[in-house]
């Protein structure tokens, strides 16, 4: 199984950054996950992030506390 992940700023600032992580295994996509964060008060917080993690494609938005809010209203299984 190979695994790369990479970040990239998206902001003059450096306050906002997409992190990318890609799993392929025999040239295959098996798992993806795209993730918006930002930085406040000087430490990095995940706000969306699409991924695989129960078998298929969905989003999810993260707020202040904790709480998550799932979005499937699309389904790519992998």
């Amino acid at each position: 199984m190979v695994k790369k992940e990479f970040t990239k700023g998206i902001s003059h600032s450096g306050d906002d950054r997409l992190r990318l992580k890609i799993e392929t295994e025999k040239g295959k996509v098996v798992d993806i996950v795209v993730q918006y964060e930002a930085k406040f008060a000087d430490e990095w917080h995940p706000i969306v992030r699409y991924d695989c993690s129960h078998g298929f494609l969905h989003r999810d938005v993260m707020f202040p506390g904790g709480k998550k809010e799932k979005h499937t209203s699309w389904i790519f299984r992998i």
